[in-house]
């Protein structure tokens, strides 16, 4: 079709938008002042998926989610919280690593809870601050050459695409 190559340039766009503002967001959450919550609950979950043509193995994929609760309080509005980690699912591809996350917070543990202080609902119980800088920095080039390799691939096949 005509104009199919700038999907492929929106498509890049949009990637690279979504992968700035989650970077920022993971960035930011390393100010993010903490308050005391309590786990309310925590299980592991085994999700079944199909996997994208893209990712290589098996179609049938299992994989295991942390499911947490938590409460907490900023400013005397009690709050309810489900995130490990900012943006972030907790989805493992191996019940060990599930486990091992529960096992650190069962219902009724006191939990320290960060929040995003412009949006106190915005909540986790780690946060980048715990991940080095590199590793964030790194999440960000790795998502930006996705982005490039989209936009790139609309432009330089644009002709094919357009007759």
């Amino acid at each position: 079709m005509k104009g199919d190559w700038l999907i492929w340039i929106g498509i890049g766009l949009a990637v690279l938008g979504v992968a700035g503002v989650t970077v920022a967001v993971l960035v930011k959450s390393r100010a993010w002042p903490s308050v005391p919550g309590v786990m309310t609950e925590s299980e592991v979950v085994e999700v079944q998926r199909t996997r994208r043509p893209s990712e290589i193995g098996p179609l049938a994929v299992t994989e295991y989610e942390a499911r947490i609760r938590y409460t907490y309080s900023v400013d005397g509005v009690a709050l309810e919280g489900t995130r490990l980690m900012p943006l972030m699912p907790s989805v493992f591809p191996d019940r060990d690593r599930a486990l091992a996350v529960i096992a650190q917070r069962p219902p009724g543990a006191p939990v320290e809870v960060y929040y995003d202080p412009n949006q106190p609902s915005r909540s986790a119980l780690v946060t980048m601050a715990a991940i080095p800088t590199r590793a964030v920095v790194a999440l960000g080039v790795v998502f930006s050459l996705a982005a490039a390799a989209l936009i790139t691939v609309g432009y330089v096949f644009r002709d094919r695409f357009t007759g």
